[in-house]
């Protein structure tokens, strides 16, 4: 017996989305649309594409945020 899938996860749960200012691999105008497109809360860090190495304070808040909504 098969049964739908469902809603998707992602459009009942908060989004979020860093947008890395310096990116050399997206272009920041892509990010951004990506980020407006799913509704997610964007944070922006001055980093190039590697957000996660280049502010790891940041990402490390948006993960603490985003586990305490």
């Amino acid at each position: 017996m098969l049964e739908p899938a469902g809603a998707p996860a992602w459009k009942r749960h908060p989004r979020y989305y860093v947008v890395a200012t310096e990116d050399q691999m997206i272009p920041v105008a892509g990010q951004r649309f990506m980020a407006e497109r799913m509704n997610a809360d964007m944070v922006e860090v001055p980093t190039g594409h590697l957000a996660m190495l280049g502010a790891p304070e940041t990402i490390a808040r948006l993960i603490i945020t985003a586990t305490e909504r």
